[in-house]
């Protein structure tokens, strides 16, 4: 019989945006987890809708545009779903301390671009499969 192929759950991420100088237990963390195929299933169905009306394949400028849309939508759906937790981030807005927790709030429209752009290369990547196995 064949060796089992590991299946990860979970993991952790420490990107390197905010981190610079910052001693180890202070650094940002982002802690994630792999989704189920029905939740991925859902979140390109809801991608989909969200994209709007599919143009027609001839009219290939207006297909290719929507595409890019609805791609850009699933992973941003799928990478909030993702993070389970963030640790060690909050940033102050007109003297608001806001803390950010999770992945719904560092996406959702905080001067973080940065951040959350490298958060959602690194996630919208991975695969819970181990390759080195």
């Amino acid at each position: 019989m064949a060796e089992p192929i590991t299946i990860a759950r979970d993991g952790v991420y420490v990107p390197s945006w905010g981190n610079k100088g910052r001693k180890k237990d202070e650094r940002i963390t982002v802690h994630y987890r792999f989704l189920t195929f029905e939740e991925e299933e859902k979140i390109y169905g809801r991608a989909r809708r969200e994209a709007g009306e599919v143009p027609e394949k001839q009219d290939s400028r207006a297909y290719d545009a929507w595409y890019v849309e609805y791609l850009s939508q699933a992973w941003l759906l799928r990478v909030k779903k993702m993070i389970t937790e963030i640790e060690n981030l909050s940033v102050s807005i007109d003297g608001q301390v806001i803390e950010v927790k999770d992945g719904e709030t560092l996406f959702s429209g905080l001067p973080l671009v940065e951040l959350a752009n490298e958060i959602l290369h690194e996630l919208k990547g991975l695969t819970s499969v181990d390759k080195k196995k």
